[in-house]
């Protein structure tokens, strides 16, 4: 029997170097996101666990977890400075836009 290897390849190891950490960026992202202390506070956590917890999982290196806090913090500062700069430009519809419409 003639096995196609070319369409059909077997990864024997999984391969685990993934660049940034998505995990860790979402939980600080959720983190900066957040208005109430309470969220705040439980996001704050919940990023310290996840963070520590890839790393001894060894599913991302250090500098991977460093990496999504980075990329997290400046997406979020990009849409800030992008929503204050074109606040006035793309103003969401509100329900008095609507209005009339009834």
């Amino acid at each position: 029997m003639i096995r196609l290897y070319l369409f059909w390849v077997r990864v024997k190891k999984i391969i685990k170097d993934l660049f940034f950490s998505g995990h860790t960026s979402t939980a600080f992202m959720l983190f900066q996101i957040a208005r109430n202390k309470f969220l705040k506070g439980y996001f704050l956590i919940a990023t310290i666990t996840v963070s520590s917890c890839v790393i001894l999982q060894k599913a991302h290196y250090a500098i991977d977890v460093f990496a999504g806090l980075v990329f997290s913090y400046t997406s979020y500062q990009l849409v800030k400075s992008f929503h204050r700069k074109f606040k006035k430009r793309f103003k969401a519809f509100t329900s008095k836009d609507f209005s009339s419409l009834k």
